[in-house]
């Protein structure tokens, strides 16, 4: 049963890793079309957001490991 609990672990972690990599392609993806488009049509909190996602992200990427 052990090993089917690493298996199981191990999975899991894969599939977060490879969802959290698709959202940030899609984010950074999203801020290339921003950037892009025309700056009328451009908003200001649509950029903020972006930015945010971007910490967010940051800080996902760097947490400490619980104790």
């Amino acid at each position: 049963m052990a090993n089917v609990g690493e298996t199981l672990i191990l999975v899991g972690l894969i599939l977060q890793a490879v969802s959290y990599g698709f959202f940030c392609i899609l984010l950074i993806k999203s801020h290339v079309n921003i950037k892009s488009g025309d700056a009328s049509q451009t908003h200001n909190s649509s950029i903020v957001l972006i930015w945010v996602l971007y910490f967010s992200s940051a800080l996902i990427s760097v947490r400490p490991p619980p104790f």
